[in-house]
């Protein structure tokens, strides 16, 4: 048995629910050792594929292995950790709840050992406060140390970097695409990949699982399931904007050979009738982002759609308006859905005047409806947003 590092994204929450969901479905045994904020180390057998990993998941940034542990910094231990095979070594260190931990100097400490061993040697120092972001890992191929400290055991762990998420490939399919609609708030691939791993459709000997996307838009949900291998079927109410995911998804096909085009299909469909386009009990899984209301702006601390001020009672107005939509879909959906079946969906939460307003009745009726709550809410949001979104897991009763 080793110990594994996960370095989790911002949404850590999220991405931790991801993970674990992942690991299950891998049939991979694990045992956690610790866990703050945006760190968890694991026990688990030594069958773990780090690279398989990190290319399935989209909220871990890196996996590291655990080399050792310490109550202090032994700087004899840290210096035999890099790989001196090399004919030129460029390594950093990245510290996790260490603050006591000077990176500067061990840095140059560090060094000033590995010189004595091998003439070409060079240290990167972390530009993110104490830690080095991924892509400088990936792009400068550094050797990279990972110092986390205990509180409660008094210990550090000495762990190195095995790999990191792949960001230029993540940003291609963020940017590269034909289309996107920034007016509507995209959600980021990263983000629709975590929503996939965590429905975790049970798939039969023949077929490939069949995932939905009853508000496809763009097509991000669905290029991402695609890439994880699934079967999608994406629809919306808009013409023009399944012409669009077709590009997109058209795009994906050019873009990454292991896609079949013939595992996606789209359909024009409103989400509260899609049942009527669809056989019964043929989905496995719906992942989806809903429409999230109308779009607003911020100034001076007042809030505003289209340059007209929006009150509070407009707010719970336009809530209401969600949650009717939501019902209606929810109550479509059980038709077309297996029995036990997830649905993995957005929901949104708006922040104003130190206020949150949300579509609370959803949650609280989801038995009604024919679904247990599995899990949720799973927060990603970014700094200063008014609109949070709260992912929700739910599964057909």
């Amino acid at each position: 048995m080793k110990l594994f590092v996960f370095v989790l994204g911002i949404a850590h929450e999220l991405a931790k629910s991801e993970l674990e969901s992942v690991l299950i479905d891998e049939g991979l045994k694990y045992l956690p050792v610790f866990h703050q904020e945006r760190v968890l180390i694991v026990q688990a057998d030594e069958s773990l594929d780090a690279l398989k990993l990190i290319k399935r998941l989209g909220g871990t940034v890196k996996i590291g292995t655990v080399i050792c542990t310490d109550k202090e910094i032994d700087q004899e231990k840290l210096a035999s950790i890099i790989d001196l095979t090399q004919s030129k070594v460029d390594f950093g260190i990245s510290t996790y709840f260490a603050p006591q931990v000077k990176i500067f100097p061990l840095l140059k400490d560090l060094k000033t050992l590995l010189k004595s061993k091998i003439s070409n040697v060079r240290f990167v120092m972390p530009k993110l406060d104490t830690e080095i972001s991924s892509i400088v890992v990936l792009k400068q191929k550094l050797q990279e140390l990972l110092i986390i400290f205990d509180k409660v055991k008094n210990q550090y762990y000495f762990a190195k970097t095995l790999v990191t998420q792949n960001a230029p490939d993540w940003n291609l399919r963020d940017y590269g695409r034909p289309f996107a609609d920034p007016k509507s708030g995209m959600l980021p691939p990263k983000v629709a990949r975590m929503m996939v791993n965590l429905c975790r459709p049970k798939n039969s000997k023949s077929d490939l699982p069949v995932i939905l996307d009853p508000f496809c838009g763009m097509g991000t949900i669905l290029a991402e399931a695609l890439l994880l291998g699934h079967k999608v079927i994406g629809s919306d109410a808009l013409a023009d904007v399944i012409k669009k995911a077709e590009s997109n998804l058209d795009w994906l096909v050019t873009n990454y050979n292991q896609i079949n085009k013939a595992n996606y299909q789209l359909i024009t469909s409103d989400a509260t009738h899609v049942s009527e386009k669809l056989s019964a009990l043929s989905v496995d899984a719906i992942v989806t982002e809903p429409f999230m209301g109308i779009p607003f702006e911020m100034k001076n601390n007042t809030l505003f759609h289209k340059n007209e001020k929006v009150s509070k009672v407009q707010i719970e107005n336009i809530l209401k308006g969600l949650e009717k939509l939501y019902i209606g879909a929810l109550k479509d959906w059980h038709k077309i859905l297996k029995p036990s079946a997830k649905i993995v969906m957005i929901m949104p939460e708006i922040i104003y005047q130190r206020q949150e307003y949300s579509v609370k009745k959803i949650v609280d009726s989801c038995e009604n409806l024919g679904y247990t709550l599995l899990q949720g809410p799973l927060i990603y949001s970014r700094p200063q947003a008014i609109v949070r979104r709260k992912i929700f897991v739910f599964k057909k009763s």
